[in-house]
């Protein structure tokens, strides 16, 4: 079986090397920009602010030269977190894909993995399989770190309830939920498997006044960051929703709100800016809940 892997929102192929480092073919080494919910954690009980920015790409590769005593606390953080390095979330994804995603009585011919965005709580892989069998897409969640997969596994079967109690209408469907652990690992990495929803854009807003009126709904395309801190977000390309767009999404999620909590009998909450809520030019789409 062929297998490819992409990261980032062109499509940048990388490869695992042999000594398990991931490597774009541009050179450049993929990381993961978006401090993971365990990690913040730890930090804010402690009261210290870690530079992420400047040092989110150096976490998890070796940097010539003394080493900035920021950085080694920083690791030692992340390590008593179990933060997974963007190769530990590549091979997580991968064998969650070979031991339940795969058609045992068809081999696939090709695979494609594609690390499209991550959040605190998981990096998120868009998985497209093909085989004469047939083909299948959908979505891969990682749990960043310890904390996250507990975060990630509570959310997810609480989507899973309101899924069996009132469909999947306004929501992208939790198909499968495994504990999985690395050779070695000190902890299991909760993975989930879920419905890909295609030609869809996170909804972010933007505040434009001083009233809960004054917001601008926006459609991201991608982030942008700066070259000298790559963890940096400092611009988002994309557009702002149009007056009848931003009525439809504010309904749409009213009304998952309030169908999902009467449902679950517990409260329901959503945060737009952490990339709960997509648009797919029709209707908004809860993928995750906080």
């Amino acid at each position: 079986m062929k297998v490819d892997l992409f990261f980032g929102p062109d499509k940048s192929p990388f490869e695992l090397t042999s000594g398990g480092r991931a490597v774009a073919l541009d050179g450049s080494v993929p990381f993961h920009g978006i401090i993971s919910r365990g990690l913040l954690k730890a930090c804010s009980r402690l009261g210290w602010q870690p530079s992420w920015n400047e040092l989110a790409h150096k976490m998890h590769a070796h940097v010539p030269g003394p080493e900035d005593t920021r950085l080694q606390r920083l690791r030692h953080l992340a390590n008593k977190c179990g933060v997974l390095s963007f190769e530990a979330s590549t091979t997580m994804a991968l064998t969650y894909i070979m031991q339940h995603a795969l058609d045992n009585r068809q081999a696939p011919d090709t695979m494609e993995l594609w690390n499209i965005k991550e959040g605190h709580t998981s990096s998120v892989w868009k998985v497209d399989i093909t085989s004469r069998a047939g083909n299948q897409t959908f979505v891969l969640n990682v749990a960043r770190d310890r904390e996250a997969g507990k975060e990630l596994w509570r959310t997810s079967r609480k989507m899973q309830r309101i899924g069996n109690k009132v469909g999947h209408v306004g929501m992208a469907a939790v198909l499968d939920m495994k504990r999985l652990r690395l050779p070695g690992a000190p902890h299991d990495v909760v993975v989930t498997r879920n419905t890909w929803v295609p030609d869809a854009f996170e909804i972010h807003t933007r505040n434009t006044g001083n009233s809960k009126e004054d917001v601008e709904f926006l459609l991201v395309e991608r982030f942008i960051t700066r070259q000298d801190a790559p963890a940096a977000i400092t611009q988002i390309y994309g557009r702002c929703c149009s007056a009848s767009e931003k009525t439809k999404i504010r309904n749409d999620i009213e009304l998952f709100i309030n169908t999902a909590t009467t449902s679950s009998k517990e409260p329901v909450a959503i945060s737009l800016n952490d990339g709960d809520v997509v648009w797919n030019g029709q209707e908004a789409i809860v993928v995750a809940i906080n």
